[in-house]
């Protein structure tokens, strides 16, 4: 094979790991983003979920009105957001990145494997 052609193939597989590289970062970094909007969406519903359960204990102690007000809100907040999770496929689209990373991972270093092994061949 001439050098000239040899050259320019370890130029394009250089190419095709720098991009499959990129395709595997980001989606790392999305699932990062997932899972960090998970756990923030677990933490608001307990948050929320306690303050609506809180009004019936304090109106045994107390007469705030404000509290049923809070408590309201908090209500229909914590509606909305158990309504979107339930909705959104969050969870599939989690369980599909981290196959598809997991693929990538393995042929990711099949490429890096070429590169060290491209000068032997």
């Amino acid at each position: 094979m001439s050098e000239n052609i040899r050259n320019a193939l370890k130029q394009q597989i250089i190419e095709q790991h720098g991009k499959l590289v990129y395709t595997f970062t980001t989606n790392e970094k999305e699932i990062q983003l997932l899972l960090k909007w998970k756990k923030r969406r677990q933490i608001i519903s307990i948050i929320l979920s306690a303050l609506t359960a809180s009004p019936a204990v304090i109106k045994v102690f107390s007469n705030h009105t404000w509290w049923l007000y809070l408590s309201a809100l908090a209500g229909f907040i914590l509606l909305s957001l158990s309504s979107y999770s339930l909705s959104s496929d969050s969870d599939i689209k989690l369980a599909k990145l981290i196959e598809a990373t997991h693929s990538l991972w393995l042929v990711r270093e099949r490429y890096s494997s070429l590169l060290i092994d491209f000068d032997i061949l």
